[in-house]
């Protein structure tokens, strides 16, 4: 029986070729074109927007041309074409331990696959298909089939941990965003396993940081969007799957009058300070506010205990001329406690944030997209084993002046690194005051 998936074909038109048409019209005429289900793409960019908008397991297939020309030996350099579509594919977390095979027409492969009796052969490390034998159902589901956010068969989301005796808690930390944010815990960690998206991991030793959770953990960026909906879906999915404490880390907008660059914030609530009504010209927010685990926030922000985390920030940064900014950058910085404020959009507009602390609720001192999703929907578990907790390090001040880099220094970047950093000190803390104070709960 024939399986049915969309295969998309990474297509590289070979202009040299002139004795015949392009592959793209010679496949249409073939009934592998119809039975296989084709789409033709131009370029990585284009199949990378379509699978934007797949859902989480979605079933494909997925094949690059690599336009070798007629009875040409195959060489390495026939195939950089090839090499470079599958090296940028892989840049991306999903498809990293994907092999993602080729198909030519070539005589080369002809002749092998009259020597093996096979329809696909390794060529310098890549699975090359011979589209000549294409015409088999043998054939069709020969080919990978591929699935949205499934690496392995057995997904860590289908764990059972609902019985679990380990006391050790299970914590996932989350991002919004691939790059920096997600980026700064993957450069870090040894990972175990990877399925559905998340990775099961722990922290690559350091030998001169003496602080660490040596526990396994879990990381997980949201797949799709950014904002605070998609942080809720995002966190019910996690909590839903056994986590128990849920910890987001990144970026965020510092109130001016409150925050330097580089601080990192600690939220103590979230507040949706872009709900409200309009009465005549004037909007009046309601200022809907989700708050975290109270005894967690005085736990860790005893003021002995915020000098012990920062004095651990300083102490996992090798003192060396390569880290020499990072360490100034936390030697100046402050951790603050605070509120964070929560909106929809990026936000670039002068006072904006100052006037609606003062209005809502003069204890904001943070702005970005995610917090007030990631708090409501554990409160809306309904759990008090399932604790959540938001750190994020100030890279703006949420003005026309906001841009990922200021005077050659990439301050996007070094924020992730910040609240990467300080998620890592905190993790042994929020770790003890779970066991004694959470896990002790009825």
């Amino acid at each position: 029986m024939l399986a049915y998936y969309p295969t998309f074909i990474i297509n590289k038109h070979n202009k040299d070729n002139s004795e015949s048409e392009p592959f793209d019209i010679r496949v249409r005429e073939s009934s592998f074109y119809i039975r296989a289900c084709v789409v033709f793409l131009r370029s990585v960019d284009e199949f990378q927007s379509l699978y934007n908008d797949f859902e989480a397991g979605f079933k494909y297939r997925l094949l690059v041309h690599p336009a070798l020309v007629g009875n040409t030996e195959i060489k390495t350099e026939h195939l950089s074409y090839a090499k470079k579509v599958i090296t940028t594919l892989q840049s991306h977390i999903d498809f990293k331990d994907k092999v993602i095979p080729l198909i030519s027409e070539s005589t080369t492969l002809q002749s092998e696959t009259e020597r093996t009796k096979k329809s696909s052969h390794n060529f310098f490390g890549f699975e090359i298909y011979d589209l000549t034998q294409s015409g088999s159902n043998e054939f069709i589901n020969s080919l990978p089939v591929f699935q949205k956010g499934i690496i392995n068969s057995t997904s860590l989301l289908n764990q059972d941990y609902s019985n679990r005796t380990d006391p050790k808690p299970k914590i996932t930390i989350l991002t919004a965003l691939t790059s920096d944010e997600y980026s700064s815990f993957r450069d870090n960690i040894n990972k175990i396993e990877e399925n559905d998206g998340v990775i099961k991991a722990t922290f690559k030793v350091d030998d001169v940081f003496n602080y660490d959770y040596k526990e396994i953990l879990f990381f997980e960026r949201q797949k799709n969007k950014m904002g605070s909906v998609e942080s809720a879906i995002t966190t019910s999915k996690i909590l839903n799957n056994g986590t128990d404490i849920l910890i987001m880390s990144g970026v965020c907008g510092g109130r001016a009058t409150e925050t330097e660059l580089y601080d990192i914030i600690i939220s103590s609530a979230a507040v949706d300070i872009i709900t409200g009504k309009y009465e005549g010209t004037s909007f009046i927010p309601k200022g809907y506010q989700e708050p975290a685990n109270e005894d967690l926030i005085l736990y860790l922000g005893e003021s002995q205990r915020v000098n012990e985390i920062k004095n651990r920030l300083f102490s996992l940064v090798p003192d060396n001329k390569l880290n020499s900014r990072l360490r100034e950058i936390i030697n100046a910085l402050t951790i603050r406690i605070g509120v964070m404020a929560c909106g929809p959009f990026v936000l670039k507009t002068g006072d904006f944030l100052e006037t609606k602390s003062k209005e809502i609720n003069d204890s904001i001192i943070g702005f970005e997209m995610e917090s007030y999703g990631v708090m409501r929907a554990t409160k809306y578990f309904n759990d008090p084993k399932k604790v959540s907790l938001v750190v994020k390090s100030v890279m703006d001040f949420t003005d026309e002046h906001k841009m990922d880099s200021v005077n050659g220094e990439p301050v996007k970047t070094i924020a992730a690194k910040m609240s990467y950093l300080c998620v890592r000190v905190l993790l042994p803390y929020i770790d003890e005051f779970y066991k004694k104070n959470i896990n002790k709960k009825e």
